[in-house]
Parts: structure tokens; C-alpha cells; sequence
């Protein structure tokens, strides 16, 4: 974790992807308590992306922000490759084919918006 808050001290912004099929509630849920009271500051420098909203099984955005005290920068309702490339790579757009994907472009859009 040291070495993330480090890459985040660093970065203008980052994008948090919160991943509801692999990575549980309470897991983010502690992180973000940590980094609320350790790094405070650091909080408005990451933009957080909810993956997997699964409104039929319960998993509303209502829900995860409530759970978490946090407001979703973007949400994605379902699970999508675009989003699993862009774990594994550690950047938004490396690939022209992910913006394919209206959620994820609207995404990208937010971001520019913000940094420019």
C-alpha cells in the first residue's frame, strides 16, 4: 500500500477501479478507511469507477456508495473486458478498441475534463 500512496502522492489523478466481482466491499472498504485517516489529502486526488453494478442482484450503486462514503466518478454496470485490460495494464487508454465501450468513454471524457 506504501508504494500506491506513493504513485497517488505523485499523480495528478487515479482512477481506483473498484472491481465488485473480485475484490470484496470490506476490502475497499478498509482501504479507504486508511487512506481517509492516514493520507486525507489524497482522497480528492482518486477518482473511484464502480465495475460490476448488478442492479438485479443487489449490487445498486446506492448500495456500494453508501458502504463505502465515497462518491463514483463512473460507474460500469456490467462485466466488461475493456475494464479487465485496463487493470492488467495500469493506464485508461492504451488501446483506440476500449473506447469502443460508451460507459468507458464516457469515463475518458470525465477525465480530460478534469485534467484539462
Amino acid at each position: 500500500l506504501k508504494d500506491d500512496l506513493e504513485f497517488i502522492r505523485n499523480s495528478d489523478m487515479t482512477i481506483a477501479i473498484i472491481d465488485l466481482k473480485s475484490l470484496s466491499i470490506l476490502q475497499a472498504i478498509r482501504t479507504i478507511a486508511y487512506i481517509r485517516q492516514n493520507e486525507p489529502d489524497l482522497l480528492n486526488k482518486i477518482k473511484f469507477v464502480f465495475n460490476g453494478i448488478d442492479n438485479e442482484n443487489g449490487k445498486t450503486v446506492e448500495l456500494v456508495q453508501s458502504k463505502l462514503g465515497i462518491e463514483p466518478f463512473g460507474v460500469i454496470d456490467r462485466d466488461n473486458e475493456a475494464v479487465e485490460k485496463i487493470t492488467e495494464m495500469g493506464e485508461l487508454f492504451t488501446d483506440k478498441s476500449l473506447l469502443i465501450d460508451s460507459q468507458i468513454y464516457k469515463i475518458a471524457e470525465k477525465v480530460i475534463k478534469e485534467l484539462f
